[in-house]
């Protein structure tokens, strides 16, 4: 998908776990509110990433997550459950369940579902830069594996500057290929099995 060479150790991409790794008091909400901000300045980046590289219109699914982050709604309910003693990963997983309830509701209307998944995955991304999951952490200058690559993984997971990306054969998201193209590292899907034969620390 990306042509290119890389070498490092194999490791598995993650997502910050559903139950809290710290107690609500000791989380500071100005960190989220500084969260909101870096990852608004980080979506605009890519933006232009994309239009420099000539995928804007495949990209164009980053305007939602940029309209997302800028939505005061959003921003208001998660303050507003952390007022009521929620952590900041409570707070972030009930918005995020919230949006999946309202859009299964109305049957049949994928877009509000694309949405709410794409809430879900903002909301893990906010999680991982206001709390940051040592259990969803990613080892420096890694070939990371996986079934998926979203938005998530351009926000947080290349901060640990990947040198690879290899996809199992479920990669077939419409998103995958200028999601691979904005990473900018060499890439490769439809990796058949990979979990099987592929193991963390391994070199590839």
């Amino acid at each position: 998908m990306v042509p290119g060479r890389a070498l490092g150790a194999m490791a598995a991409l993650r997502r910050p776990a559903s139950s809290p790794a710290r107690s609500p008091g000791s989380e500071d909400p100005r960190l989220l509110h500084s969260a909101f901000e870096l990852v608004g300045r980080a979506l605009g980046a890519l933006v232009t990433r994309a239009a420099l590289i000539e995928v804007s219109a495949e990209a164009s699914f980053l305007d939602t997550y940029l309209l997302m982050v800028t939505d005061s709604r959003l921003r208001e309910r998660a303050f507003e459950l952390i007022g009521e003693g929620k952590s900041v990963a409570h707070a972030l997983g009930m918005v995020a369940r919230e949006a999946n309830r309202a859009a299964n509701g109305i049957v049949g209307d994928p877009f509000l579902q694309e949405r709410a998944r794409d809430i879900e995955d903002l909301c893990d991304a906010l999680l991982m830069l206001s709390s940051p999951d040592a259990r969803a952490e990613l080892p420096s200058k890694a070939v990371l594996l996986g079934d998926q690559l979203t938005v998530f993984d351009l926000l947080v997971s290349a901060k640990a500057q990947p040198v690879g990306i290899a996809l199992t054969d479920r990669a077939r998201g419409p998103r995958t290929k200028v999601l691979l193209q904005l990473m900018g590292v060499p890439a490769i899907i439809d990796v058949s099995g990979a979990f099987k034969w592929a193991s963390p620390g391994d070199v590839a």
